[in-house]
């Protein structure tokens, strides 16, 4: 997480000082992912990713001239990803103040995890019905291989490759239209996932739920394999929305 970044507490962009060595520093994104995109569509791309990922925190202020300076760019393409990353609920573009990241929500996260639940749980039931004796095999290999990280990994890194598992589920389904619904509603729900690991026994809770999924698409238990991923996510949400309660409360104070 970007150390100038952690508060809110600068407060609004007009009001920042003006000695340029206090301001908040936005880390640019440098990958092939990006580096040949247009100007707006790498800035947004890149703050969307370090607003997901909470790089860049809740409540933080973005300012034009920062911005601008860090990716070397006019203030026009900044406007134009300010304004996407608006439509999508990631900022909120305040009046003669400036543009602020969108604070962590508890009606956002149940209604991200409810449309989660829906989605992810069809894509389980799908897979358990519909996959092959070897498809099973490839996918016993990857819980295998996810299972060494539970007690070894960082947690960024367990949550990487407990996601491939279950994106590598969901794409035997060859439906790219689902998918891509379930790829965006687990960006979204990026920043609250961190937050319902709060301790090691939380990991290895968070992989039997991948070894009951499994289970249950071994025995081509769809109505099983569906109920698990559901459980899954609701044992996420449990998990962190007391946390987010307290965020958002703190906020208020």
């Amino acid at each position: 997480m970007h150390p100038s970044l952690n508060s809110s507490q600068n407060g609004p962009g007009r009001r920042w000082p003006k000695s340029g060595a206090n301001w908040p520093q936005v880390p640019v994104l440098h990958s092939q992912e990006t580096e040949n995109l247009p100007a707006h569509d790498r800035i947004y791309s890149s703050l969307r990713k370090m607003i997901l990922y909470n790089e860049i925190q809740p409540g933080s202020w973005l300012r034009q001239t920062e911005v601008s300076e860090q990716f070397q760019v006019s203030r026009t393409p900044i406007r134009e990803a300010f304004r996407s990353l608006s439509q999508e609920g990631l900022v909120e573009i305040v009046p003669n103040h400036g543009v602020q990241v969108s604070a962590l929500s508890v009606e956002e996260f149940e209604e991200v995890y409810a449309l989660r639940k829906g989605i992810e749980g069809l894509a389980a039931r799908l897979v358990a019905q519909q996959i092959s004796a070897e498809q099973v095999s490839a996918l016993e290999a990857k819980l295998a291989a996810l299972e060494g990280f539970v007690d070894s990994a960082e947690l960024r890194e367990y949550l990487r490759y407990e996601w491939q598992f279950r994106v590598d589920c969901y794409s035997l389904l060859g439906r790219d239209r689902l998918l891509a619904r379930i790829l965006f509603l687990r960006e979204h729900s990026e920043r609250y996932i961190y937050l319902a690991y709060g301790a090691k026994t939380k990991v290895a809770e968070s992989f039997d739920f991948h070894r009951r999924l499994l289970g249950a698409i071994q025995r081509r238990n769809g109505d099983r394999a569906e109920v698990i991923n559901q459980e899954a996510l609701e044992w996420t949400l449990n998990n962190a929305t007391p946390i987010v309660i307290d965020i958002v409360n703190q906020s208020l104070d």
